[in-house]
């Protein structure tokens, strides 16, 4: 897709003299519209003005730009939770809000959300490249923070009698895990809005996690 054909959610795309997040920025368009396998490197080159050759001077691969597209796309949701949970203390109020703020994202967002599902086997493959290696160990180390952080979060609630006491990773794992499965198949422009998609999603993770607004009789 040209840059003149991206919604405007999209943004404006980085300058040209930014080549390492211009490419990035090609990456995500074209693994999300062709799919990685049918991406070509000759074609990411010419659409960022470089040779196949000097593209390696960025990236050795495109699988150390798939997980370089990863890792940043978990960062911006760790940091929104992050943001929405400091300082809260009250569980119950809470809880709606952080749900809420997950789909609180641009069009490119959630392109950057589909590749992370879609090439969430390769996470857990080794790889020879040590830059590569390195990116797909730092989308691991955030996935783990990510996890740790809602663990940490539905423990909170737990302790509150916001919600019925759990093992917090498997409860953890069953959140993520739905929110994760929206972007196996929602893509903007679709039948389904984005905000058609929260207030489904948004009452489901609430049920999940036993919360129904009051406090919880847990003896």
């Amino acid at each position: 897709m040209s840059s003149e054909m991206r919604p405007p959610e999209w943004g404006r795309p980085p300058a040209r003299g930014n080549k390492r997040d211009l490419i990035l920025y090609e990456a995500t368009d074209r693994f999300d519209q062709n799919g990685y396998v049918r991406t070509k490197w000759s074609e990411l080159a010419d659409a960022v003005g470089l040779g196949s050759a000097s593209l390696y001077h960025y990236f050795d691969s495109k699988r150390h730009l798939l997980h370089e597209i990863q890792a940043g796309a978990l960062e911006t949701e760790r940091q929104k939770l992050k943001r929405l949970t400091t300082g809260r203390k009250d569980f119950g109020p809470t809880l709606p809000i952080v749900l809420n703020g997950l789909f609180d994202l641009s069009s490119y967002d959630i392109v950057r959300n589909r590749i992370v599902v879609a090439g969430e086997a390769l996470v857990g493959v080794p790889c020879d490249s040590p830059r590569t290696e390195d990116a797909r160990r730092q989308v691991r180390g955030i996935m783990s923070e990510i996890e740790l952080a809602w663990a940490t979060f539905l423990i909170r609630g737990m302790e509150q009698k916001t919600i019925p006491e759990a093992d917090a990773r498997l409860l953890t794992r069953a959140v993520l895990g739905i929110y994760r499965s929206i972007w196996r198949w929602y893509r903007p422009g679709g039948p389904t809005t984005l905000e058609g998609v929260r207030g489904f999603f948004v009452e489901r993770l609430l049920a999940t996690v036993g919360y129904d607004g009051g406090l919880v009789d847990q003896a």
